[in-house]
């Protein structure tokens, strides 16, 4: 699996990137794009709580890099998602029909989506977003871009696995 490296935000507001993309490594000039995340999560809580209105609280956050880039990475977030849901939904459909239990149908899902998931996990996001109690923490696959975003908002750099 690849290292994360994650930084610990207090505040979002003057929030700071550093002057290059956070997918090619080019620099931007000043070109912004937007990626949208909930208090809970990024991408997949929007999608949850747009559902269900969980919250209606959402943050913006414009990260520099170039649109082309940054709409690669939205695209691949859902194509991630897509390409699991695709894969379970029919795979519960029939098992109900055929009328197996629930455990049967959710051995037989995760027996399924595991190469994905381990793909998944293996292949992180260039940026990734979480918050929760008054922490802002956002998670970056170049360790470069973490110390630079770390020194920028005064903030520290925690290396995961």
């Amino acid at each position: 699996m690849k290292k994360s490296f994650n930084v610990i935000v207090k505040n979002l507001q003057g929030i700071a990137f550093p002057a290059y993309c956070i997918v090619c490594g080019r620099p931007h000039n000043n070109q912004h794009g937007t990626i949208e995340v909930t208090p809970r999560g990024a991408y997949w809580h929007h999608l949850i709580s747009s559902i269900d209105d969980i919250s209606s609280k959402r943050h913006v956050i414009s990260v520099p890099g170039h649109p082309k880039c940054l709409r690669s990475v939205r695209q691949s977030f859902w194509i991630r998602w897509l390409f699991i849901i695709s894969i379970i939904i029919p795979t519960t459909i029939y098992g109900a029909a055929k009328d197996w239990s629930r455990f049967h149908i959710l051995g037989i899902d995760l027996i399924i989506a595991s190469p994905f998931i381990v793909w998944h996990l293996a292949n992180p996001l260039p940026i990734e977003y979480t918050h929760m109690s008054g922490k802002y923490i956002f998670s970056f696959t170049d360790r470069y871009y973490a110390e630079r975003f770390a020194t920028l908002n005064n903030s520290k750099i925690e290396e995961r696995r």
